[in-house]
């Protein structure tokens, strides 16, 4: 049981519109926009600075 196609392709409009995915040359799919993949890199960068006071706290 998945999604419809239609539901699907609404679905990567709407990321698109975002600015979280970008279409690939030739139809080959999808891929994060610069815009989704540096959001990313921040939230990483701010899960390790938790991770790593946690650490901290704990020693």
């Amino acid at each position: 049981m998945g999604l419809s196609v239609t539901a699907g392709r609404r679905w990567i409009a709407h990321l698109v519109g975002e600015d979280q995915i970008e279409l690939r040359e030739g139809g080959g799919g999808v891929t994060l926009s610069e815009t989704a993949l540096t959001k990313l890199r921040i939230f990483l960068d701010e899960a390790c600075d938790v991770s790593n006071w946690l650490v901290s706290v704990r020693h």
